[in-house]
């Protein structure tokens, strides 16, 4: 019942394709990213047919923009190689929900996405290279197996569940839980004066709230491998806020943003 995507990167080209719902698309490997912002401006086109496409925007942030080639052995574009992976991704669900509509919702209830990837000279790259990017696909893309140059490489899907329920229980649900208790039990002063009482709860999210957090990154740390846990930790925001980053030296021993 899984639903394969596979994509084929090479220095000159991103080719994208879901053979059962009839989807083939090739583009340039070619990048333009603003590295102030961590936005991606464009994919696929020429240097000079992105900036004029860009026109009067471009004139005010020349500085900031740059172009670049993803999925090299350096991996110093790691950011934007999952960003337009995601990007290539919500494209192919798209196209498979509209020829496939059961077989795509069936799939998507139990994440059984296979991601396929063919990148020439993969093997080649340094370890560390290619456990970052594999660990930072599996942190944003939802799937079943990831298959890189015909080897399996994802973390085993049953730690990949446990910390993903952790993190919501942790997280999420005691710190609302916890909120909603402190409500229903405040103490009278507190609750006949509004500022207080808004002080109070915001006091008590923020307690459990935390505190789930560092619950959740102890966990974690047994779990799953460290960029991924990195990733998960970092969200879709282009650098960790100060107190995550802190949070993660202390308990994990990096200083990755």
């Amino acid at each position: 019942m899984a639903i394969e995507f596979t994509f084929r990167i090479t220095k000159d080209e991103i080719h994208v394709r879901d053979k059962e719902a009839g989807f083939d698309r090739t583009f340039a490997n070619r990048v333009g990213v603003d590295a102030k912002r961590g936005i991606i401006v464009s994919l696929g086109e020429a240097e000079d047919a992105a900036k004029a496409r860009l026109g009067t925007w471009y004139l005010e942030h020349a500085s900031e923009v740059r172009f670049c080639t993803l999925f090299d052995a350096k991996g110093t574009d790691l950011y934007y190689e999952i960003r337009v992976l995601e990007y290539l991704t919500r494209m192919l669900h798209g196209q498979s929900q509209a020829n496939r509509r059961f077989k795509h919702m069936t799939a998507k209830f139990v994440s059984a996405f296979d991601y396929v990837l063919e990148i020439p000279g993969y093997e080649a790259f340094p370890e560390a290279r290619r456990h970052a990017l594999e660990e930072s696909i599996q942190a944003h893309l939802r799937m079943r197996r990831l298959v890189v140059n015909g080897s399996e490489v994802q973390i085993p899907r049953s730690r990949r569940q446990i910390e993903h329920w952790l993190r919501r229980l942790f997280v999420w649900v005691v710190p609302v839980a916890a909120t909603m208790i402190g409500y229903v039990t405040v103490p009278p002063p507190i609750l006949e004066n509004r500022l207080y009482l808004f002080f109070y709860l915001i006091a008590i999210a923020l307690v459990f709230y935390y505190s789930g957090r560092v619950l959740w990154m102890l966990c974690a740390r047994q779990l799953v491998p460290p960029t991924y846990r990195l990733r998960m930790l970092q969200g879709m925001r282009h650098r960790l806020p100060p107190i995550d980053k802190f949070l993660a030296r202390i308990l994990w021993g990096t200083r990755e943003t």
